[in-house]
């Protein structure tokens, strides 16, 4: 399922940094999917929206 997809992902992960082959995708889809899911913690924990500057890089609450 979902968490066997996860699982194979950080494998693929480790064994490229290994240098063992090459990643599935691309660092800037993994940094994506981090600032998205850290942006969602921010949020729930301040009780405030919460919005992405793409191109500053920067989150800040409206």
């Amino acid at each position: 399922g979902e968490q066997d997809g996860a699982i194979n992902h950080f494998k693929n992960f480790i064994e490229a940094v290994r240098g063992n082959g090459s990643v599935i995708a691309p660092p800037t889809i993994g940094q994506q999917a981090a600032v998205s899911g850290h942006m969602a913690t921010l949020s729930f924990k301040n009780q405030k929206k919460i919005f992405w500057d793409e191109k500053g890089e920067k989150y800040r609450f409206t």
